[in-house]
């Protein structure tokens, strides 16, 4: 208990910080925590969003991953630095993170961390074992359903079932409300019309898709912004596949 008596009073002075807008010195204040406390992870994903809320993207990661190393058994940092690490092109980073977060996770039963757990290692073309994985913890979690047609789709598209894919998609591709998650789903769908040799349906989901993100979709800002930026990393693929565009531009950095 003494041992902990200086490190809360540290969490306290870079809560007090943090309320008066002082960021830099709550993570000058943090800098010095042993990574092995795992209380210290609430304050450091405080901080990552501060740091996507700014647009300062890699303090927003360095954030998010002092917190993963703290308290490594909290799904919500895994669950952010996905779309960041896309987003800001280090796949290999990606992979490491899917990778702790699948042995952490990978035998969930429940049903929300499956869901975030599956959908973010599927963001980008996985392994082949970790689709299997994958796909293993959605039919464990009931995470699969026909409430969450998104993710089905998703991870039939990544399985090579297209015209499963499609199916699952297509109404969640013109009928989903929040515009971020609309997107994903025009974009997986499009792929699928691509893979399907749908060409020209591919080409009008995936302009549908990039006007709709263009006028409601930005890269970051709003409460779901790490939803937002899935749908920009999809976008990347999508345009990648079916009109030959580099998947590493229009990076935000």
């Amino acid at each position: 208990m003494r041992e902990m008596a200086p490190l809360t009073e540290k969490f306290g002075a870079a809560g007090r910080f943090m309320s008066q807008g002082q960021f830099d010195k709550a993570e000058e204040l943090m800098s010095d925590v042993p990574l092995t406390i795992p209380q210290s992870s609430l304050i450091f994903n405080a901080l990552g969003l501060v740091r996507v809320r700014q647009g300062q993207l890699p303090a927003a990661i360095t954030n998010f991953i002092k917190s993963v190393t703290a308290d490594p058994a909290s799904p919500i940092a895994y669950h952010y630095l996905a779309p960041l690490l896309l987003q800001t092109g280090d796949r290999e980073a990606y992979r490491r993170n899917c990778l702790q977060a699948i042995r952490q996770f990978g035998h969930t039963n429940d049903p929300a961390i499956a869901q975030s757990l599956v959908k973010d290692c599927l963001l980008s073309p996985p392994l082949p074992a970790d689709l299997d994985n994958l796909a293993h913890t959605v039919d464990l979690a009931g995470a699969g359903g026909t409430t969450n047609r998104l993710l089905r789709g998703l991870v039939d598209y990544r399985q090579g079932r297209f015209a499963s894919s499609a199916k699952w998609l297509q109404d969640k591709a013109t009928q989903e409300q929040d515009p971020a998650l609309r997107v994903q789903a025009q974009m997986i769908l499009a792929m699928a019309q691509e893979q399907l040799a749908k060409t020209n349906e591919a080409h009008r989901t995936l302009t549908e898709g990039l006007q709709l993100a263009e006028a409601k979709v930005p890269v970051t800002g709003g409460a779901s912004w790490e939803e937002q930026m899935a749908a920009h990393v999809l976008m990347r693929e999508a345009k990648a596949l079916i009109l030959g565009e580099s998947s590493v531009e229009n990076q935000l950095h």
